[in-house]
């Protein structure tokens, strides 16, 4: 079994860090309770990665606004050079329909039909020339579902995953996917992406041993 040290968490959102990459982790700032970002050193570039929460339909547009205006401000402070990924739960649903209106953003495999709240994640989508990656493969239905409401009737894929279109190629396909009945405490469901990226492990700084090889003139050092 892997182990996993929790580095940071506030409010609804965190991050589970394997222990193997935890010296690449560059910093891991905590913006609010809907919005939390990491840096990881990798190559070819870093890594930054924004987890979300948003607004569930039970808030107002002030909220939801505020939630897409605390975000872009958080993606402003990313290095442009950085890899980045912005993903979470988005409370709001992307349908097959998506893929016709922006094809270049959602993919063909969605759930149901779009509503308001993922029109807006949509939009937000294509401001950032982002592609929606989970919505781009092929699955059966039981794995495209994220979310099981307490009814235990009512499905929904509403958990994503952002990432710019000039690394799109670098997802696997195969692997990016859902893991439903997975034992989390939750009622979502694992959704996993895989990019082909290779971390960077920090060695300790290495400080050569100086000797003072004066001292072997001396006959008493000599002699010792």
């Amino acid at each position: 079994m892997a182990l996993v040290i929790i580095l940071k968490k506030l409010g609804g959102v965190g991050f589970i860090v394997h222990c193997k990459i935890l010296n690449t982790v560059m910093e891991c700032e905590p913006i609010s309770n809907r919005v939390i970002r990491i840096r990881i050193r990798a190559a070819p570039r870093n890594l930054s990665v924004i987890q979300v929460y948003a607004p569930t339909s039970d808030c107002n547009e002030d909220e939801l606004e505020m939630f897409y205006h605390q975000l872009e401000a958080t993606m402003k402070n990313i290095p442009k050079k950085d890899i980045f990924i912005v993903m979470g739960d988005w409370n709001a649903k992307i349908g097959s329909d998506a893929h016709a209106e922006r094809p270049g953003t959602a993919g063909k495999f969605g759930l149901g039909c779009t509503n308001e709240r993922g029109l807006r994640l949509l939009e937000f989508a294509k401001l950032h020339n982002m592609v929606i990656v989970n919505t781009k493969y092929k699955h059966k239905i039981s794995r495209r579902v994220t979310w099981v409401a307490p009814d235990g009737i009512t499905k929904n894929q509403i958990d994503y995953i952002l990432v710019e279109k000039k690394w799109s190629s670098s997802i696997n396909g195969h692997k990016t996917r859902y893991f439903p009945g997975a034992d989390v405490g939750s009622d979502h469901n694992l959704v996993m992406a895989t990019m082909k990226l290779k971390s960077k492990k920090i060695r300790p700084p290495y400080s050569r041993i100086k000797y003072d090889t004066s001292q072997l003139r001396n006959a008493d050092t000599g002699n010792l």
